[in-house]
């Protein structure tokens, strides 16, 4: 059983929200929708006077209604609109549509999607169904760790995909995870050494399963977007992910290198 503390993940979480409208970053190149025809040249003109922060939240239900409608009456449209989902919006450029779509019809009727290519079909899936998906990335899970770990938040932590990001690189996450639990990992004889599956079998009692991972972040994170926000935003779980992701490589960055302190006796 994983137990969490929302509380003091939400709490942490406040002095993100406070000033997201400014610091998230994120911001696709609009013409890819235009050219699809999801959104006219006068919206999308309209949608970059916004903040990044406001035009991501609006593109998030322009782009859900056109996948629910592509989806049923038109595939094409549908796997061109994924495809640039993950290409423009999520920046994975090198993504075939041959291999990709058979993971994303995978995800979307998986109960448990697999842990393999989270990244890039969680963001189909988030936007096709923002009041209950997630996008499960590296920046994200990133941040929702430290949290865990730094406010002694949770029992145990979500495996992270693999990334590119030099900073989140530079602290290996599941490493610092690993150095604060270092007396889980002390062997009681050095002869347990030789077991080739030593660390795996430890990390097993520590993070979770890949299996079980998104269906658990999903979850955990729906409960502290409650606590964040009410009304409509109270329902759609990725306005805790909007904060997380932004936070992962500055104010994360920020606060591991600031209030980390270890020693060696």
């Amino acid at each position: 059983m994983y137990i969490f503390e929302t509380e003091k993940i939400a709490n942490y979480l406040k002095k993100i929200q406070q000033n997201i409208t400014l610091t998230y970053k994120w911001s696709a190149n609009l013409n890819g929708l235009a050219r699809l025809g999801v959104i006219s040249m006068e919206e999308m003109f309209r949608l970059n006077q916004r903040t990044y922060y406001e035009k991501e939240v609006e593109i998030k239900f322009i782009i859900e209604k056109k996948l629910l409608e592509y989806y049923v009456n038109d595939s094409d449209k549908f796997e061109a609109l994924c495809m640039w989902i993950i290409r423009e919006w999520g920046g994975i450029r090198g993504a075939k549509p041959q291999t990709t779509m058979p993971r994303i019809y995978d995800f979307i009727t998986a109960e448990k999607p697999k842990f393999d290519a989270l990244p890039s079909v969680s963001k189909v899936g988030m936007f096709m169904y923002p009041h209950k998906n997630i996008i499960y990335d590296t920046r994200v899970i990133y941040a929702l760790n430290w949290i865990i770990l730094s406010q002694n938040a949770g029992s145990h932590f979500f495996p992270i995909p693999g990334g590119r990001n030099s900073r989140m690189n530079a602290f290996d996450m599941e490493v610092l995870i690993r150095i604060f639990n270092a007396e889980k990992y002390r062997p009681n004889k050095r002869s347990e050494l030789n077991s080739k599956n030593y660390i795996n079998t430890i990390d097993k009692a520590l993070f979770i399963p890949e299996a079980a991972a998104y269906y658990e972040a999903i979850q955990l994170i729906r409960e502290i977007n409650t606590l964040l926000w009410e009304g409509t935003q109270a329902k759609y779980p990725f306005y805790t992910e909007m904060l997380l992701f932004s936070s992962a490589d500055v104010e994360i960055f920020y606060d591991i290198t600031n209030t980390l302190q270890l020693s060696v006796t």
